[in-house]
């Protein structure tokens, strides 16, 4: 297994091209996020060339459940497939849009949300997702991995289980996120031991419950959550990741485990450090 970063620890003004070389020094062999230089194919091939880093995946989230949006959603994705073929990318991450009336609510209803989608939507949805994965394996050779989101229309255990029920298990592949699967009411061990043979690319995001069990308390929404550093460095929360990284071995996993925090406020390369020390430690057996 090889650990990669999330752009998104450091602040949106913050170019790729810092955040790259921080990477690069600390030790990270990946990065997920194109940033300022989406679009800019030979500039991010040289980016990535010079810092000695892959580009682990690339994200996609579109409102795939409506009629009216498939043909732009579709041609959107190929567009950024064919980005993200272009530099490198292994995989493609896709996601289902936020509501904004879930991301205030997210976490709030774990057992049933009167929000979500309806059966005819999730037939289309499975639809959706089943011809966005053709069109990334046939035309760019890219595997794609859904990831379930608090916030988003797949975020619950039977809106996850809706989802993987409905699409293809051979071309459709989870992108399994141990913060968001937490946050949504799902243990997130059992949710690796039950479906290790559909993960195709791991997240490693790291709660403090004593924040997360006073905004479930409060009824404050993700967006808090985080800016309340909900989600903390990797090995600094709640997260048993000895449990999570026996299960990734023993079902033979090889991808990539990008290491994702939303917000700290610490300085972001401290950060970045601390989580790649704790991570390098549990995936080389030093820990």
């Amino acid at each position: 297994m090889r650990i990669a970063i999330s752009s998104i620890l450091w602040p949106a003004e913050v170019s790729l091209t810092e955040i790259a070389e921080t990477a690069a020094e600390i030790g990270y062999e990946g990065l997920e996020g194109a940033r300022d230089f989406m679009g800019n194919v030979a500039g991010l091939r040289g980016l990535l060339g010079d810092q000695g880093l892959a580009m682990a995946a690339g994200y996609f989230a579109a409102n795939w459940f409506d009629a009216d949006y498939r043909a732009p959603e579709l041609a959107g994705l190929r567009r950024s497939a064919e980005f993200y073929a272009d530099v490198g990318a292994e995989t493609v991450i896709l996601a289902s849009a936020g509501s904004p009336r879930r991301f205030a609510t997210a976490g709030f209803h774990p057992d049933h949300r009167a929000d979500g989608l309806t059966d005819y939507q999730w037939g289309y949805f499975c639809e959706s997702l089943n011809l966005a994965a053709d069109i990334c394996l046939d035309e760019f050779g890219l595997p794609v991995a859904f990831k379930q989101h608090a916030g988003s229309y797949v975020e619950i255990a039977s809106e996850v289980e809706n989802l993987m029920t409905g699409t293809n298990p051979d071309t459709v592949l989870l992108a399994a996120d141990t913060g968001h699967l937490f946050y949504a009411g799902i243990d997130p061990i059992d949710f690796f031991e039950r479906n290790i043979d559909r993960i195709g690319y791991v997240h490693f995001r790291d709660v403090d419950t004593d924040v997360f069990d006073e905004g479930m308390a409060e009824e404050v929404g993700l967006r808090d959550f985080v800016e309340a550093e909900g989600f903390t460095e990797i090995g600094a929360g709640f997260m048993d990741f000895e449990a999570i990284v026996e299960c990734l071995h023993g079902g033979g996993y090889e991808g990539w485990v990008t290491l994702t925090q939303d917000y700290s406020s610490r300085d972001a390369a401290v950060a970045a450090g601390n989580s790649l020390e704790y991570a390098e430690s549990l995936l080389t057996g030093r820990g």
